[in-house]
């Protein structure tokens, strides 16, 4: 172990494990974590954490260190995913391991709360509606205090990462929805010449978006429908209305933009062609820019823990947890946790190693102390500019 290591001594591996069933067994969706944020407000208000609400089930956590220093905050998400059985009814599930990042931030907490930092403020932020891509969005909109930086974790697919590795910097991809409403006239079917079809307008724009290509993308990316809706429309009917939903993913926020201009520009080609209007609503997704001095850190920290650190690893999942850096320009990193994760994510089966807590816990332990050990943005004689890892 090197000199300069922060790793604290054995985590009780029952007490994370009590602590992950307790919220493994609530699973709530999005902006409806009530039970979970209950549960974890008590956690920290017992530990000596004093509590806020962002929101209707945001909650922040601070914690002060024994000098003055720089404010660094822990991030995890609660919301959990919805399903349906097969005979229709719907129940939520775990299927993400955000139960397990609050398990390991909600267990760092507790370790500086009985091992207060010598300088600075810790600040745990349990961030609802991830899934929803607008949960970094509200809690920039309740709003945060100033923070010089902000560490994320995520558990892996074995594929990706297996247990006991990890890397500094999971590299998500910005994940860009596009909803077209088009309309067209109705008619009788049997008489299409009267009409205007605003479902033959949705299947040319579906092709137009399936033949676009970037020129020197510099990155992966990738454009396609995956919902088409008439509104119910008759078969012996030409809608008037139909909609159709693309999902875009882009490695970079530059791929990223060029390719919101091309299918935003092909849908309405492909409207006006069939004399067709086209309303288009587009959320703006984002991928990870982040700071090289905690992504630095945050590698040590991994080094100290697992004896070695992954690289960078590329994945074509996307996180809200980017907005923070985009919208709110706070520094981060973003800790990718290997975990034995199978079959994948957001899968109804999704398993994983619960050893990989352990680990995970000291990683963020460690991580917390280097980075409290800046100083603050404000105090810095040269800020270190963000950029991508």
């Amino acid at each position: 172990m090197n000199e300069d290591s922060f790793i604290p001594g054995e985590l009780d591996a029952s007490a994370l494990e009590e602590t992950w069933q307790r919220l493994h067994a609530i699973p709530e969706p999005g902006f409806e974590e009530v039970r979970t944020s209950r549960w974890i407000e008590s956690q920290l208000t017992a530990a000596g954490f004093s509590v806020r609400y962002l929101g209707k089930t945001g909650l922040l956590a601070s914690l002060e260190g024994r000098g003055p220093g720089p404010s660094i905050a822990l991030r995890a998400d609660m919301d959990a995913l919805s399903f349906r059985r097969e005979d229709g009814t719907a129940y939520c599930s775990h299927a993400c391991g955000h139960d397990a990042h609050c398990t390991m931030v909600l267990s760092a907490g507790k370790y500086f709360a009985v091992h207060p930092p010598a300088r600075g403020t810790l600040y745990l932020l349990f961030q609802p509606g991830e899934e929803t891509m607008h949960g970094a969005r509200e809690m920039l909109r309740c709003g945060l205090p100033h923070l010089d930086g902000m560490l994320g974790i995520h558990l892996r697919p074995r594929s990706e990462l297996p247990l006991g590795r990890a890397t500094p910097a999971l590299l998500h991809c910005a994940s860009i929805p596009i909803t077209a409403r088009f309309r067209g006239r109705a008619s009788h079917a049997a008489r299409p010449q009267l009409g205007i079809n605003a479902v033959s307008a949705a299947a040319r724009a579906v092709t137009a978006v399936d033949e676009i290509r970037l020129d020197r993308p510099g990155g992966l990316w990738s454009a396609k429908a995956t919902v088409i809706d008439s509104q119910g429309n008759l078969r012996n009917v030409i809608p008037e209305f139909c909609s159709v939903s693309f999902d875009l993913r882009a490695e970079t926020n530059d791929i990223g933009k060029r390719l919101t201009d091309a299918v935003e520009t092909a849908v309405r080609a492909a409207a006006h062609r069939l004399g067709c209007t086209a309303v288009l609503e587009t959320e703006q997704g984002f991928a990870p820019e982040y700071d090289p001095q905690l992504t630095e850190l945050a590698r040590l920290a991994i080094t100290d823990v697992l004896g070695v650190a992954d690289p960078p690893l590329h994945t074509p999942g996307s996180e809200d947890f980017h907005a923070y850096s985009a919208l709110g320009d706070i520094p981060t990193a973003y800790i990718g946790l290997g975990a034995d994760l199978e079959p994948g994510l957001h899968s109804p089966q999704m398993h994983f190693d619960h050893a990989c807590m352990s680990p995970g816990t000291r990683i963020l332990i460690d991580a917390v102390n280097r980075c409290l050990q800046l100083p603050r943005r404000t105090e810095a004689a040269d800020s270190t500019p963000l950029g991508t890892a």
